[in-house]
């Protein structure tokens, strides 16, 4: 299962604006992608920001051993 945010320039008649958006996919055990959801659906943010919490306590986990 993979998880990530998208930051993509768009033009409409000539001007540029950013959007932002998430993507959540499923990999087989070859790390291809299955499927893939992309939305700014509320569940889908809490989701993310609960990963994002959960790798930052591990990476705090990992820097008390060295």
């Amino acid at each position: 299962m993979c998880i990530y945010e998208v930051r993509a320039k768009d033009y409409i008649e000539d001007q540029a604006y950013w959007h932002e958006y998430l993507v959540i996919g499923l990999l087989d055990n070859d790390g291809r992608l299955l499927w893939e959801y992309e939305g700014n659906d509320a569940i889908l943010h809490e989701l993310f920001g609960d990963v994002r919490r959960s790798i930052a306590d591990v990476q705090d986990f990992l820097g008390y051993f060295r």
